[in-house]
């Protein structure tokens, strides 16, 4: 899965590489374009098309279940073992960056 956006609204980098190429080498004309982006919007459509409603009203429900499974499927002594062994780790790291 991919990471998520932090912007929405912004540009990735690699979007405004693939632009400034197509800018500079001018590898597109403005028909050709249109076209893509027309490709785009079609194949976005069709994706969501395909969910019905029910998937869709089901999706927080089911992220929201499976969030709560991972987070309570270890025990307690598991996750008091993991605790020591960060506190630990966090320790050794401060020790090792006051020896200066």
């Amino acid at each position: 899965m991919p990471p998520k956006r932090t912007a929405i609204g912004r540009y990735t980098r690699q979007a405004r590489r693939k632009k400034a190429l197509r800018a500079k080498l001018a590898l597109e004309t403005d028909e050709q374009r249109e076209a893509r982006l027309e490709a785009v919007r079609v194949r976005v459509t069709r994706a969501n098309a395909s969910v019905t409603d029910e998937e869709r009203r089901a999706t927080p429900e089911t992220d929201q279940v499976r969030t709560t499974q991972a987070c309570s499927s270890g025990t307690d002594d598991h996750q008091e073992t993991t605790l020591d062994t960060v506190r630990e780790y966090t320790a050794q790291a401060r020790l090792s960056n006051t020896d200066y």
